[in-house]
């Protein structure tokens, strides 16, 4: 074993992140698309079965996205909601605690902006 541990965990971070990154473009392009199919649909009010077949599988998949986003949502508000009751029942602010919620925040904060994009989304 040549590279240490520290050199093996960034190099897999960065292959991580790339994935992400290109994950996250191929969602805004999938939604970019929707939308100009949709419009060509309108704009054209002619019955093309391709274009209507393509809408369809490209709406369901982006409002499976929007679902799932909307869940995650929801559990960690969820989430928050329990570390609040816990705290208020402790009656006492440790760190770690704050630090959770002000990440779970920041988590809602994320999948809050994440959903915007797909509020674009609407029906034929």
């Amino acid at each position: 074993m040549d590279t240490c541990l520290g050199e093996d965990i960034a190099y897999h971070d960065q292959v991580i992140k790339r994935q992400l990154k290109k994950i996250q473009e191929q969602e805004e392009n999938l939604l970019r698309e929707y939308l100009v199919l949709s419009a060509l649909y309108r704009d054209t009010n002619m019955d093309i079965p391709l274009i209507l077949n393509e809408l369809t599988n490209r709406k369901k998949l982006l409002l499976d996205k929007k679902s799932r986003k909307e869940d995650k949502n929801t559990a960690f508000l969820k989430l928050l909601e329990y570390l609040n009751t816990i705290e208020l029942k402790n009656n006492t602010e440790s760190n770690n605690k704050r630090r959770e919620t002000e990440k779970i925040l920041l988590m809602l904060e994320l999948i809050e902006n994440e959903l915007i994009p797909y509020k674009q989304i609407n029906s034929i």
